[in-house]
Parts: structure tokens; sequence; C-alpha cells
């Protein structure tokens, strides 16, 4: 470094009046250089990334620099997020949809097992109408709604003959309401077991 030019102090760039003191010394190394003083090229351009380095730390704004790529990277993550926010608010729907879709298909399942248990009745209500001694055996129905759809009562829930069914009281035919989802409400008792009578096909 020439001996004629006194080089500012080292340490941080922490205002413009250190870049100003480097930016003077620089101009100085040229002027010397031009006037023939002994100043080497690495001094000169040493002194030029100098000016340059802490222009650019203290102004935060280096177009290469560790702060240009945080900046651009959160704008990214802000992006990602941002799109990942809008998918998941996509799937929420997709899944209402899908919740909405499942009960339907629920619903028309019930429906089609109680069509099916409804003709899968038709022989069992035929041999229960031929019915016309009171120990005649009757045959049990499928449920053909609710819960208990396609299946058969237990053996001690179905009235086993005629003589049975008219012998029903309120206890047994709330149960049997109960597995057919059906009501066999009447304003007495031999109205409700006519009812059930009826529904097993016996009056048909």
């Amino acid at each position: 470094m020439s001996a004629r030019l006194i080089a500012p102090g080292e340490g941080p760039i922490l205002s413009k009046a250190d870049i100003g003191a480097r930016s003077r010394y620089n101009a100085q190394l040229h002027v010397s250089a031009v006037a023939g003083s002994l100043v080497s090229d690495p001094e000169l351009g040493e002194a030029v990334c100098v000016v340059h380095r802490a222009a650019s730390l203290l102004n935060g704004s280096a177009g290469e620099g560790v702060g240009g790529k945080v900046d651009l990277l959160t704008a990214d993550v802000a992006e990602v997020k941002s799109k990942l926010a809008s998918v998941e608010a996509d799937m929420s729907v997709v899944k209402s949809d899908m919740a909405v879709v499942k009960s339907k298909l629920v619903s028309v399942e019930a429906m089609l097992a109680g069509i099916r248990a409804g003709q899968e009745n038709v022989p069992h209500r035929n041999a229960n109408g031929m019915s016309r001694v009171p120990d005649h055996p009757l045959e049990p129905l499928q449920a053909e709604v609710g819960a208990k759809v396609s299946e058969y009562p237990p053996a001690d829930l179905f009235p086993a003959s005629l003589s049975q069914v008219w012998a029903l009281n309120n206890a047994a035919l709330n149960n049997l309401e109960q597995f057919y989802g059906r009501s066999f409400t009447g304003p007495s008792m031999a109205a409700r077991q006519s009812k059930f009578a009826s529904f097993i096909g016996v009056y048909a």
C-alpha cells in the first residue's frame, strides 16, 4: 500500500461516513496511480471492492446478498402456505361432499334392502293368509324398514300360530313394533292384534 496515503481505520461499516472515508481513500489511490505513484493494482481493486461491499451491507440491498435471498425465500414460503391453505380448504369441501354422498348411499342401500325384504316376504304373507285354524303355523317376516332391515325376528318374538296372534299383549306388540319399525296401534288390544295380523298377511 502507498506510504504517502493514510488508509481509513479498519472495522465494521456503521454509517455512511465510514463509506465516505473509504471512497475518499479509493479516489486518492486512483489519483496517485495516475500521477505515477507506486500504487499496485491489487490495492486499487481491493479499495473499490471495499467501498461496494460497504454500501451494499449498509443499504441492505445486495443483489446476491443473504438478505435478498432470505426475502425471496420468505416470499416463496408465503406463497406455498397460501396455496396449501387453498388446497386444505378444497379438501375440506371434498370431505364434506363425500360425507353427504356416503350418507345418501347408506340410505339408498337401506331402501334397496327393504325392497328385497318385501319381495322375500311375499311367499311368507301368502302362507300366513292361508291360516284358518288357531294352530296353523305362521311364517315370520323379515323387517322391511329400520335398523333390523332384512333380519328375521327371534323365535320368541314372533307368534308361532294364529292363536298366539290373538294372545299378544301390549308388551309383546310393543316389542314387535320396535323390531319391525312399524306401528301396531289401535283403540283396543283387539285392534292392535288385528293390525299386526294384517301386517303379516293373515287377512290378505
